[in-house]
This record gives C-alpha cells, sequence and structure tokens, in this order.
C-alpha cells in the first residue's frame, strides 16, 4: 500500500513532487501525475514589487512605471492612489493636482498569472513655479564718497571674469579683471554678492508669470528694484532719471531635470549676467554693456556635460549686476519649474 501524502509545483516551471509511503513506512519520491493532489505553495513564486519615478513640471507630474516581477511573470495591471482623492488605472499616468504641497502617492501592480500584488508608496512634494527670493545688494558709485571702485566706472563687455563652476548654491569667484579692465581685483568682486559695510543687503520676491503653458518669466526694460530703498537714488542729469542704479541681483532656485530635451532658460539683461546649472557656467554675459541675451537648452548632449539625470533635481543659481546709470533690463524666461533652493 502507498498514500500519496502532498505534491507542491512552482507554477509549471518546477517538476511537481510526490511524497509517497511505502508499506514499510519508508517514504520515496515521485513525479506527481495529476494536478487533484497538488498543494501550491505560493512562496515559491514572489510577487511584484512595485515601483515608481516622477517628474514634476507645476502642478503637473508625470508617473513612469518601474516594477518588476522576479518570479518570471508580468506585471498585468496598476492602481494609482495620488492622496488627493484622485486614481488611475494606467500604467504611466500624467495627474494635474489642484495646488502646491505634500502628497502620498501609492502604486499597487498585480501579476497577470496569479493575482498577487505588490504596493509602495512615494512622497511628491509640489512648491510653487512661480516665487523666487531675490538677494539684492546695493552701492554707491565710484565717483561718490564711500563709492565701490567697480560701479560706475568702467565700461565693456567681456567674458570670462568668472571662474566656470562654482558649489551648486554658492557664489562665483574671480577670475579675470578683463581686457580691457572691467572689475578692479578680486577683492572688490568678492564684495559684490556677500553682505560688507560697502553694501546695502535687501531681499525681495521675484514672481514669474506662465506667460504660456509651462513657459514661466519676468520680462522689465526698467528695472530698478531698489528705488527709495538702500543708499537712496540718484537723479541723472538736470530733470533727469531719478532711480537706484548701482546694485547686484542674485537668486538660487532649483528645478527637477525631465529629460525631454526642451527645458531652456534664456536671460536679457544688463550689465554682468552669469547663470549655473547644477555649479556649471552656462550663461555669460560679463562686463559692462547695453542689454545681452544668453540662453541655454538642456538637451541630451549639454545634460550629459552638466552631470544632470532624469528626475533629479539641482540647482539653477543667477547673478547679475547693475553697474551703469540710464538703463536695467531684467528678461528671464524659462520652460523650468524654478523654486527656491533649500
Amino acid at each position: 500500500m502507498r498514500t500519496t501524502v502532498a505534491s507542491c509545483r512552482r507554477f509549471a516551471r518546477a517538476l511537481a513532487i510526490a511524497l509517497v509511503f511505502v508499506g514499510d513506512g519508508s517514504a520515496s519520491a515521485l513525479a506527481a501525475s495529476s494536478t487533484s493532489d497538488e498543494i501550491f505553495a505560493d512562496g515559491f513564486d514572489p510577487p511584484p514589487v512595485a515601483n515608481f519615478n516622477f517628474v514634476i513640471n507645476g502642478t503637473a507630474v508625470t508617473f513612469t512605471d518601474q516594477s518588476t516581477d522576479a518570479g518570471g511573470g508580468t506585471v498585468a495591471a496598476w492602481a494609482w492612489d495620488f492622496g488627493d482623492g484622485s486614481t488611475s488605472t494606467a500604467q504611466n499616468p500624467v495627474h494635474a493636482f489642484a495646488g502646491n504641497g505634500v502628497y502620498t502617492v501609492t502604486e499597487t501592480v498585480f501579476d497577470g498569472i496569479n493575482g498577487e500584488s505588490g504596493t509602495t508608496s512615494k512622497s511628491v512634494t509640489l512648491e510653487p513655479c512661480q516665487a523666487l527670493t531675490l538677494y539684492l545688494h546695493d552701492f554707491i558709485a565710484y565717483n561718490e564718497t564711500g563709492g565701490h571702485p567697480d560701479f560706475e566706472r568702467y565700461s565693456g563687455a567681456e567674458t570670462g571674469l568668472v571662474n566656470p563652476t562654482i558649489t551648486p548654491g554658492g557664489l562665483p569667484t574671480f577670475q579675470s579683471t578683463g581686457n580691457p579692465v572691467v572689475i578692479t581685483s578680486a577683492a572688490s568682486f568678492a564684495q559684490w554678492f556677500t553682505g560688507d559695510p560697502i553694501n546695502y543687503p535687501i531681499q525681495q520676491t521675484l514672481t514669474l508669470t506662465e506667460s504660456s503653458p509651462g513657459t514661466y518669466s519676468y520680462s522689465s526694460n526698467a528695472f530698478f528694484p531698489l528705488d527709495g530703498e538702500g543708499f537712496g537714488d540718484l537723479l541723472l542729469g538736470i530733470g533727469g532719471v531719478l532711480h537706484n542704479f548701482e546694485f547686484t541681483t542674485m537668486l538660487h532656485a532649483q528645478f527637477q531635470y525631465d529629460g525631454s530635451g526642451n527645458q531652456t532658460i534664456s536671460f536679457t539683461g544688463d550689465d554682468d549676467v552669469w547663470v549655473y546649472i547644477n555649479g556649471y557656467l552656462v550663461i555669460d554675459l560679463g562686463g559692462v554693456h547695453g542689454a545681452e541675451t544668453g540662453s541655454v537648452t538642456l538637451n541630451t548632449a549639454q545634460a550629459i556635460s552638466l552631470g544632470l539625470t532624469q528626475g533629479q533635481t539641482y540647482n539653477l543659481d543667477l547673478f547679475q549686476a547693475n553697474r551703469h546709470t540710464l538703463t536695467s533690463d531684467f528678461t528671464l524666461q524659462t520652460t523650468m519649474c524654478l523654486s527656491d533652493a533649500h
């Protein structure tokens, strides 16, 4: 006499084994010939592992499923909970959140063979694209008492005045006085964007507007944010205009690189303008000059040179100086969702 106790199978990929007792009480293993005596052990086939990444553009977020099924099956169904009462069954949904905030997004995936599931959750933080902190420093012109030697003194556009790299979120460092000279020295330049008795630091907010879907901009051909503040205004000529002409502007922003190859930033301004992405100089409009324009597009080659990885967040640091009277232009346009760097 022999009695079949149990058999198990790894979903037709492993040989089903039957443990058989024979008359003398010993046991032997035989291949089971019938599924009627099989007991399936789900532990042999691990469930799928849910995973995803996401790219933020304003309040619209693109989710990309990265789930795997190590058991050899396939993920066949998806269930998303965006943490705001909305759901989706798409594999790679795009969801527009109602506003800024922190949302817990949960993805559940299902195996196409046995229906087993895996779940993961991640926090998605949405911050406003429009509001950026401006760090301004007011100066007195060179020919006035207490004046700075770099303001209202030189003329001429020059590149290569600053070093091509900075610590992300840091400050540009002096490289050259220019030829002809447009910066007095490394010591004088070190006073431009830092607190120093020779300048007057003031913070303001720069508000970008969404000029078209996904494009944010600010534009002024009379950018005098310190009129009536700091060291005061200067009357230009008899019956002329009254403005605070001598100042520097700095902002430290961050953005998420989306890998599309279409993210751009352009700046038009006077005088000196330097823009760094991930610590690398991408716009160099140094010197004392009229309005000039520089731009950069984060195509594949540019992203590689800047060390950018899709889905990661990077610094964008902008520095501008208005060092001469008469005009002040400041136009920033970008398809990046910028927010203050932390």
